[in-house]
């Protein structure tokens, strides 16, 4: 006997599902032939208190095959403390050229076709569900009601009885997927059944079937962390099969794993951003949330308006409108990064914009203090342990408009010449193995020029050393684990010979190099350069002989900067130096420094 799904059993959701316009004297509402001229929204009483919900008629308002083409449904307007208990669904808007017309109490609307879709398939047969679906309950032409509407979208969701999460319809043998996670108990039985299910449709293994599935678009949304995280009550639709939030996340985690272990990639999938979470402050958002970890990481994810990649937090800061972060979609791209960055600086997350600094070749006019929100991802931070003792970093407007960074800091050094030059101008790109094998003897040869780094065993030891600087993967801190690392990175430079009984030595050495070159394969070297007091550096920017080296406020590494006016610079990169500078043994004094 097949189970119910899971929102049947959800008394959360069956609460949202009413007998209003069910009633066949009132069928005209549901009637094809009587719909006439495009929707015109009824203007929200109070956008900033008020919200609009969708009543979704059921299948069986629908006399005859022909009116089934066009769903039927009414938009009424509440305050959102006087509501009805309704289901918010977070989807996928797709492709905005793809358009479907709804009837919305006998007038036309467009939505998406992906929209369209997933009402079909969420459609009742005999009952109403009262909904909230973004593009259809905001006003997407009004800019005075769309900002405050998204403002309160953390507020609307996590009110909201029980969300429903629209993966897509069912294909590519996502139902064997959605089977084995309602009903798997992750016994060892379980996983070894996860390895043998057979997928249906042109997939022939399931690691193929996860690794399409994982890949959905809904995955990649920057929106959904608020939309999920907010609500503990919320359930996974797949086609026709559904599955709690916990289970789905649980199995998914198992997963991974295993499409890990058999060589199956898949986007960097942070899956804590999906976990219940309140709302925090801003000041604790950037050091306790475990979901301010996705926004280190949006060259993974995907919004249509790069705005929303900061809006699209607002829901999980409590304290956001304080700090004068609000949703104003007339402002220009830049004006919206600069005033969250200059927020989360006044808040005391200096540390964690640092993270994320690098020059934006899509907004090329942001100071160079304020991240590319849209395409962020973790600098290497080198490894200089000393913070500037009382640092500050606050920022300050300019009279000709603008904003300026004031920091703390410590001159350290001169960048003299470049040695090595990486001209891929992707900042975010990883490093290809054709780049692997130019870049490491450079850096070898360019090692050998100076004191200290005599004979070859120390050469290669340097190089390794300063190589797992550079990563963004976490370099292994068990010596056993270094140690085979280390040894990968001798087969990579072919300085390592296979065993004698090795009957293919350059399958042997192929092998062996794949560690080490996965691991520099994330990190991003641009340059290799020397400076001014005889240090070997490596660079994740384009520096310039001229530039300097610097310590910045309470950072725990080096940053190379170029002086635009005296006194006035912009940020390169993060950088670091072999050997580092012992700031014990020189007086460097330390000054305040204006960043644009």
């Amino acid at each position: 006997m097949a189970r119910k799904p899971c929102r049947a059993l959800k008394e959360g959701y069956r609460q949202t599902l009413t007998s209003r316009f069910t009633n066949p004297t009132r069928r005209r509402h549901a009637r094809t032939d009587a719909v006439t001229g495009t929707y015109k929204y009824r203007p929200l009483r109070n956008p900033r208190g008020c919200i609009r919900l969708l009543y979704l008629f059921p299948r069986s308002l629908s006399r005859a095959s022909q009116e089934r083409s066009i769903l039927s449904c009414m938009l009424l307007n509440y305050r959102i403390d006087k509501a009805p208990p309704y289901t918010a669904l977070s989807y996928t808007w797709g492709d905005a050229t793809l358009c479907r017309q709804i009837n919305v109490g006998g007038k036309l609307l467009h939505i998406t076709k992906n929209l369209a879709v997933a009402l079909r398939h969420l459609q009742e047969k005999n009952k109403t569900i009262v909904l909230w679906v973004d593009a259809v309950c905001i006003n997407q032409q009004d800019e005075a009601e769309k900002g405050p509407q998204v403002q309160m979208m953390g507020k609307t969701y996590m009110q909201a009885s029980v969300v429903l999460v629209w993966l897509g319809p069912s294909k590519d043998g996502s139902d064997e997927i959605m089977h084995w996670i309602r009903h798997s108990k992750l016994k060892q039985k379980d996983l070894k059944d996860l390895a043998k299910l057979s997928p249906s449709e042109r997939l022939r293994t399931l690691p193929e079937a996860m690794a399409v599935f994982l890949a959905r678009p809904w995955f990649s949304r920057v929106w959904v962390t608020q939309e999920v995280a907010l609500n503990k009550n919320v359930i996974f639709v797949c086609g026709r099969k559904d599955v709690w939030k916990n289970a789905f996340l649980t199995r998914i985690l198992v997963a991974a794993d295993i499409l890990h272990s058999t060589g199956n990639e898949t986007f960097p999938f942070h899956f804590g951003r999906f976990q219940n979470h309140r709302p925090f402050g801003l000041k604790e958002y950037t050091t306790a949330s475990p979901v301010a970890r996705s926004l280190l990481y949006a060259k993974f994810l995907h919004a249509s308006e790069p705005k929303d990649f900061v809006y699209s937090l607002l829901g999980m800061i409590s304290d956001s409108e304080q700090y004068q972060v609000i949703v104003d979609y007339t402002k220009s791209v830049e004006e919206v990064y600069t005033n969250f960055t200059a927020a989360l600086i006044k808040a005391g997350g200096f540390w964690y914009v640092s993270k994320v600094i690098r020059p934006s070749l899509t907004y090329p006019k942001l100071p160079s203090w304020v991240p590319d929100w849209s395409a962020t991802l973790v600098n290497w931070t080198g490894d200089h342990h000393y913070r500037i003792p009382d640092s500050k970093a606050e920022v300050c407007e300019i009279d000709e408009g603008g904003h300026l960074l004031r920091l703390s800091a410590l001159g350290v050094d001169g960048i003299e010449s470049v040695e090595y030059s990486h001209l891929d101008n992707d900042l975010s790109a990883t490093m290809s193995l054709e780049n692997i094998c130019q870049f490491l003897p450079k850096l070898a040869t360019t090692l050998t020029r100076f004191p200290g780094a005599d004979g070859r065993d120390k050469v290669d030891r340097t190089v390794f050393r300063m190589t797992m600087k550079v990563p963004r993967k976490r370099a292994y801190k068990s010596t056993s684990k270094r140690g085979e690392l280390y040894r990968s990175y001798l087969a990579t430079r072919g300085l390592a010979r296979a065993p004698e009984s090795i009957e293919d030595p350059e399958t042997w050495q192929a092998e062996k190099s794949r560690e080490y070159i996965s691991f520099l394969e994330s990190a991003y070297v641009q340059n290799i350069f020397v400076t001014s007091e005889g240090a070997v550096g490596l660079a994740s920017g384009n520096v310039q002989p001229g530039d300097s080296l610097f310590l910045l406020s309470d950072l725990e590494c080096l940053w190379a900067l170029r002086e635009v006016r005296p006194g006035q610079y912009r940020i390169v990169c993060p950088a670091s130096t072999n050997p580092s500078t012992d700031l014990t043994e020189k007086d460097h004094p330390i000054a305040t420094i204006e960043i644009c």
